[in-house]
């Protein structure tokens, strides 16, 4: 008999993170354990942050190289080499060295290159560690086909080594009670309907900014209902500094709360309580919170940027993120279009269900079993 395939993941993030890439890591790991029960797993977690049931029905393996670290290329790489995988997959870009196994990368997005006045200097070296790296490695997951062009084209990584594999959306997703979505508008939100809802980390990248003058001015125009709220849910991330500020000096008539973000398992019921949810990021390499609302029913305005286009379906309303007057007519036109929001409790929801992360798990896996028999 053939022996399994080794694989070793880099399950590090989720103890430092929760953003997207961090619940990337846990549905693929959680789905490769029905989909492959028998791949021979070891799921590298952080030895401090007691992440081990993140690995459940695969052997953890604590280690002690923070994630993000400057040194963790070599760090990791001395602390994996006893695990003698024949694949390591990093799904947070940078791979450790490699030490005897072949490498696996999945690249989220590229904003880095196109937007670096958005990052810190820190996330800079960090991520940009990828134009140098992404070109040595047997494989590099695209998580969209705008990231996997861009990866082609600004990495110079070669066509045939760069495969697409979409994010899932969790059977949680779904339409919600009418008392279960009163309850989290009221008690998780502090919000009545009619509202929008973005949900994300507070960041440039994500264009709120623009967002809030596109709100004001479609208020200060009569667009929006009179009891209409802006509700944003996320944490700061970096160079958050303007946009707490201006959020700060918000008047309270303009409506817009800021929240801290919701755990996992209160989402499904915020998506499904709000009027829309509103995503206009100057770019995102996927866009999780737009198939995330689309599988709750609710509509979803977002920017026709990045790979957003690419995801969105029946029941999106595209922008241009740039343009603050297009961004105000959206938030108009979510308000008051009644078939915008009928077509996404419908074909939006059908379009949202084409999105497993079975299906994840299932590409993943032949992307393994390819990198390893390239090895001979």
């Amino acid at each position: 008999m053939t022996p399994a395939v080794r694989v070793a993941i880099d399950a590090r993030l989720p103890s430092y993170t929760t953003g997207g890439i961090s619940v990337y890591v846990r549905h693929l790991i959680a789905a490769l354990r029905t989909s492959a029960p028998d791949l021979d797993v070891r799921v590298l977690v952080a030895r401090q942050n007691g992440t081990r049931a993140l690995a459940a029905g695969f052997r953890a393996v604590p280690v002690r190289t923070p994630a993000h670290h400057r040194f963790e290329r070599t760090a990791l790489a001395l602390e994996a080499l006893p695990l003698r995988p024949d694949i390591f997959h990093s799904p947070d870009f940078v791979p450790p060295r490699t030490l005897g196994w072949r490498a696996v990368i999945t690249v989220h997005d590229l904003a880095f290159l196109l937007y670096p006045e958005l990052l810190t200097p820190a996330s800079r070296r960090y991520y940009g560690q990828v134009v140098h790296v992404a070109r040595a490695v047997a494989r590099v997951i695209a998580v969209s086909r705008a990231t996997a062009e861009r990866t082609v084209r600004l990495l110079g990584v070669p066509p045939e080594r760069v495969q697409v594999v979409y994010h899932g959306v969790a059977p949680q997703f779904a339409p919600q009670p009418d008392l279960v979505q009163r309850t989290a508008a009221e008690q998780l939100l502090g919000a009545a309907d009619p509202f929008a809802l973005f949900v994300g980390t507070l960041e440039p990248r994500k264009n709120l900014l623009r967002l809030l003058d596109a709100w004001e001015a479609a208020r200060s125009r009569g667009w929006l209902p009179e009891r209409a709220h802006l509700v944003l849910v996320g944490r700061p991330g970096w160079l958050c500094g303007a946009i707490l500020s201006r959020l700060d000096h918000m008047p309270a008539e303009q409506q817009v709360h800021l929240h801290a973000a919701l755990r996992y398992e209160q989402l499904p019921a915020a998506y499904a309580a709000a009027t829309a949810v509103v995503l206009p990021s100057l770019d995102e390499g996927f866009g999780l919170p737009l198939l995330e609302a689309l599988a709750c029913g609710t509509p979803v305005l977002a920017a026709a940027a990045g790979a957003l286009p690419e995801l969105a379906g029946p029941g999106c309303l595209l922008v241009d993120p740039l343009d603050v007057e297009a961004l105000a007519a959206g938030l108009r036109r979510i308000f008051a279009d009644a078939d915008l929001a009928q077509t996404a409790a419908t074909a939006g929801r059908e379009h949202a269900a084409r999105f497993r992360w079975e299906r994840t798990a299932e590409e993943t896996l032949a992307i393994y079993h390819a990198a390893h028999r390239e090895a001979g």
